[in-house]
Formats: structure tokens, C-alpha cells, sequence
């Protein structure tokens, strides 16, 4: 599996979940992918004695996630997804636009006894995200996503950007 999650706001509310996280896999059998809503569960108890479960595991709790898509090729996995900044699901945590919030990753076995075996890799030090700055767009330019895309993106004045956000190179393959 791989997760990525928010972590509730500094008011934690008494019985709310501590975080909102997103597991998602890829079914090596079929090559799909999928995904699911899970929360922290802080004073939740979840069945098996996780730290996290499925939202829809509690009553009331929704699948606030929808899979865009999923790649998983050479020495790479890509999950894209989309979520809600706000739900009314109490087993969510809203994404702050107002300032920067902690996010959180791990990547592991999603069967529990591979993942009683080996523990998921996952962040040490806490990472903050500002979900509400100006998107910069940071990727070469490709056929059909030209100047057009980076004026949207970057707005404002184009030597003025130039010179603070240098150009970086990468190297490319093909699949």
C-alpha cells in the first residue's frame, strides 16, 4: 500500500479522528488500482486494533476519495486522486487553505500478516504542506502544454519569475 494523510489542526475535538489518510494500492493480479478513506483513529477503536481503518467502517463514515489514476511501472507506483477540502464526514480532517498543515506518508504491505513481518517505511520528521498558496508549475515544457499553461499557472510577470524559480532539468524515459 501507499498512504498519504492530513493531520488534524492543532483543536483536537474530543472523539474525532486525529487525521485523514488515503491508502491506495495496485492489484498486481489485475494491475488496477484502488484506493480508500481512512482515519487516524485517536479515541476511535478500530476492529482489529489498527491505528487506522476504513471511514466506512463507522457509522456515518463516507468514501470522500475518488482514483483518477494509476501507473505502476519499473521502479515507480503513481496514485492520483482527488478529495474534498471540506466534508461533512466526521472521520475526515479538513485540508487548511489558510496556512501550512502536516501531512504524513507511509508505504507497506497491505496484508496484515506481511505487514506484522515488515514495518511500512514512512516519514520520520514532520513535513508541512500550504495547500492554499498560487500553484508554480516546475515541469519542462511538453507538446500541447506550452506557454499558454505556464502564464496560467504562474500568473504575474514572466523575467520576474525566471530568475527566482530556475529551470530544472530532468532526465526523461520512455516507457
Amino acid at each position: 500500500y501507499m498512504a498519504f494523510g492530513v493531520k488534524e489542526g492543532e483543536r483536537l475535538v474530543e472523539g474525532k479522528a486525529q487525521g485523514d489518510v488515503v491508502v491506495g494500492w495496485i492489484n498486481q493480479q489485475t494491475g488496477k488500482g484502488g484506493l480508500d478513506d481512512y482515519f487516524l483513529s485517536g479515541a476511535q477503536t478500530c476492529s482489529d486494533g489498527a491505528e487506522s481503518c476504513p471511514d466506512t467502517t463507522k457509522p456515518g463514515g463516507e468514501k470522500n476519495v475518488e482514483m483518477l489514476n494509476s501507473v505502476s511501472r519499473d521502479n515507480y507506483t503513481m496514485l492520483t486522486f482527488k478529495r474534498p477540502l471540506y466534508t461533512q464526514d466526521d472521520f475526515d480532517t479538513r485540508i487548511l487553505t489558510d496556512k501550512p498543515q502536516e501531512v504524513f506518508w507511509s508505504v507497506g504491505y497491505k496484508k496484515a500478516k506481511l505487514r506484522q513481518k515488515h514495518k511500512p517505511m514512512k516519514n520520520k520528521e514532520p513535513i508541512f504542506i500550504n495547500f492554499g498558496r498560487e500553484p508554480v508549475w516546475h515541469c519542462d515544457k511538453e507538446d500541447g502544454l506550452g506557454d499558454d499553461m505556464e502564464t496560467f499557472v504562474r500568473g504575474g510577470d514572466e523575467s520576474d519569475y525566471e530568475s527566482s524559480h530556475p529551470r530544472r532539468k530532468f532526465r526523461s524515459k520512455e516507457y
